[in-house]
């Protein structure tokens, strides 16, 4: 049960940033700003970090 919790957090957590990264990138669409401008957003450097960070937690643990 613990487990499915965990579970269930992290993609909630997951669609909450996915959605903040789109509504950041719709306004910057808007604006008619370069699509690129996107990842220098909060939503987008979390995005970032989390893919720089996965493999070096996962190499972690499994150690």
């Amino acid at each position: 049960m613990p487990t499915i919790l965990k579970l269930i957090a992290i993609l909630v957590a997951a669609i909450v940033l996915g959605t903040w990264f789109r509504a950041e990138l719709k306004k910057i669409q808007a604006k008619g700003e370069p699509m690129y401008k996107v990842y220098s957003t909060i939503p987008g450097i979390i995005i970032i970090f989390s893919l720089i960070l996965l493999p070096i937690i996962i190499k972690i643990i499994n150690q």
